[in-house]
């Protein structure tokens, strides 16, 4: 009997968020934290993967849902007769707290290593990122920007660019950047709510997205450089211009939750900026490497709870 184990790693957007929607460059990272899709007889612990097949027209949620575009991905379409009596199991616990999404791209990763798993179920080619990617943009109701897929495909740091065109630069990536710590704030802001209140203004971005876009081409060329102390005055200038585009779309990208952090940082000589969707999902704080080890303390004090760090060489996972 078929016995398939994949993990894929979870992501951590350093810059990116709502500037990659209208072609700016961002960039993400690929962390130690995993998902795990683990496919095997089918048991009342999984997922019948042949009922999932069968009830693609059904309405479907959940776990199934990501099966089902995964299912979608391949061609020519997998035959319920290929999964059989195979059930297929999910584990996302390490990028969830209290059944509560970390902001880690979680569904990403789990799209990844679920097309995988079937790919070797079944014996066949796993799909391409494009076909993986359109999988999972499908899941999100048609937007994204795709680095958190291109981040758990490559399991490597990614720079990426989508164009308004709608097509896709991407590469693997080793920049400079400064020391960070990313903290999740208990925040709940989906993904999904900050795409669909941009969605109205892709075709014409206001003043406020164009500066945000703008903030992100200078980043990447100053990291390209190795620069680290200018980057850490464009990372507090995006902080700023993120605020308000979010006051631009009705929603709070900079909320209560991150300034209060940004604040404790700001009195270190540090500084704060939303990771992803914001809404105080999570936050990173950059600074110096040298000035990292006082500020775990003063964080560790403060109750903040971390859920990833970055302090040398941009190599592997954080």
């Amino acid at each position: 009997m078929t016995h398939v184990v994949v993990e894929a790693p979870a992501k951590l957007i350093v810059f990116g968020g709502y500037g990659l929607l209208i072609g700016a460059p961002g960039l993400a990272v690929p962390l130690r934290r995993k998902v795990r899709v683990e496919l095997g007889p089918e048991s009342s612990d999984t997922f019948c993967l042949e009922a999932i097949v069968n009830a693609q027209g059904s309405r479907v949620e959940g776990a199934s849902r990501i099966l089902v575009h995964a299912l979608a991905s391949f061609t020519p379409p997998l035959q319920a007769r290929e999964l059989a009596a195979l059930g297929i199991q999910f584990d996302s616990s390490q990028v969830e707290r209290d059944g509560h999404k970390l902001g880690l791209g979680g569904s990403a990763a789990l799209m990844v290593a679920a097309c995988e798993a079937l790919a070797k179920a079944c014996q066949r080619q796993s799909p391409s990122f494009e076909q993986v990617d359109r999988a999972h943009r499908a899941l999100q109701g048609g937007l994204g920007s795709g680095i958190d897929v291109a981040v758990s495909w490559s399991r490597a740091p990614v720079v990426l660019r989508r164009f308004p065109s709608g097509s896709l630069w991407w590469r693997p990536s080793s920049l400079r950047l400064p020391a960070w710590r990313a903290y999740s704030l208990g925040g709940q802001l989906p993904t999904f709510v900050g795409l669909e209140r941009a969605r109205p203004l892709l075709a014409e971005p206001p003043p406020e997205w164009r500066r945000v876009a703008q903030l992100q081409e200078l980043l990447w060329a100053l990291m390209r450089l190795g620069a680290l102390r200018p980057q850490l005055r464009l990372f507090a200038a995006l902080e700023a211009a993120l605020a308000q585009l979010g006051e631009r779309l009705g929603i709070d990208i900079v909320c209560a939750r991150h300034r209060a952090l940004s604040q404790l940082a700001g009195a270190h000589a540090l500084v704060s900026i939303p990771s992803g969707a914001g809404g105080g999902e999570l936050s990173l704080v950059l600074g110096e490497p040298t000035a990292m080890p006082s500020w775990d303390e003063v964080a560790s004090a403060a109750g903040y709870l971390e859920v990833a760090r970055f302090d040398g060489e941009m190599a592997g996972a954080c």
